[in-house]
C-alpha cells in the first residue's frame, strides 16, 4: 500500500467502511462551506440594498472639461526655426549606441 502514490485500493479493502465515511465527510464539509458562503452573500446583498435605499436620488452633474486655449496670433513668434548647427553625426552616434544595446543592426 503506497498512499503517497495515491494507491488506496488495499486500504479500502482492509477498511471497507472508510470509503463511505470519506464520502460523507466530504459532503458534510462542502455543505458547511456552501452555507457559510450563502450566509456571507446574503449579508453583502442586504448591505448593498441598504446602501441603495440610502443613496441620494438626485442626479450628479458630470464635471465639464475645460476648453483648449484659443491660439493667439503672437504664438508663431515664440518659436524660431533655423538650420541645425551640427552635421547630425552626434545624433547618429546616439542612435547607433541605442540600437547596439538592443542588438539591432
Amino acid at each position: 500500500m503506497d498512499l503517497k502514490a495515491r494507491r488506496t485500493d488495499v486500504l479500502f479493502d482492509l477498511f471497507d467502511w472508510l470509503e463511505g465515511w470519506i464520502d460523507v465527510e466530504i459532503e458534510r464539509r462542502i455543505n458547511a462551506r456552501m452555507q457559510d458562503t450563502n450566509a456571507r452573500l446574503a449579508k453583502v446583498e442586504a448591505e448593498l440594498q441598504a446602501m441603495k435605499m440610502n443613496a441620494p436620488t438626485q442626479r450628479l452633474e458630470a464635471p465639464v472639461a475645460p476648453r483648449p486655449p484659443v491660439p493667439d496670433s503672437d504664438d508663431s513668434d515664440l518659436l524660431t526655426v533655423r538650420k541645425a548647427a551640427s552635421d547630425g553625426k552626434s545624433g547618429q552616434r546616439f542612435l547607433d549606441s541605442a540600437f547596439s544595446l538592443l542588438n539591432i543592426q
